[in-house]
């Protein structure tokens, strides 16, 4: 990954989209290099994202549900915390922060997935090509925090 204005490297990121055996059944990002500027040169970060969705084959394309979609956001908004971070040291660069700023940029990125626009680029149908129809998007956007303070007493 490398800045636009200045062709910085900014780390490097892998990414392990499908399940195989013995590998973690939920999304996750693993910092493997921390970004740090070391007697005046800066270290590139290096992160492995690891995700579970369903593995394409010969037929049909790999197909993300909306919440795993929202999911990928989330876990490349801790990818690009650990690439952008400006820390001269790498004990705080990254998600080496506050225990309540670490799911921050994730979040942020996150909500960037129940904008219409951005739906409108990330879906279609996978033989046609056609977005979502508007209708659907609005109304998927409307239920966005359908059940979101509700609790259960015992």
């Amino acid at each position: 990954m490398q800045d636009a204005k200045t062709g910085e490297t900014l780390g490097h990121f892998y990414l392990d989209l499908y399940p195989r055996d013995n590998k973690y059944g939920h999304a996750a990002v693993f910092p493997l290099l921390k970004r740090a500027k070391i007697d005046g040169v800066i270290i590139p970060a290096a992160a492995a994202m690891l995700c579970n969705f369903e593995t394409p084959s010969a037929e049909r394309p790999s197909m993300l549900q909306h919440g795993e979609v929202v999911t990928f956001f989330h876990e490349f908004g801790h990818v690009m915390h650990g690439m952008c971070s400006h820390a001269n040291f790498s004990r705080f660069s990254g998600t080496s922060v506050e225990r309540d700023f670490v799911e921050l940029p994730s979040q942020m990125l996150e909500n960037w997935v129940w904008n219409k626009d951005v739906m409108k680029r990330v879906s279609k149908h996978f033989e046609s090509g056609e977005p979502l129809p508007d209708e659907l998007i609005e109304k998927k956007i409307g239920i966005k925090n359908l059940l979101e303070a509700t609790f259960t007493l015992r």
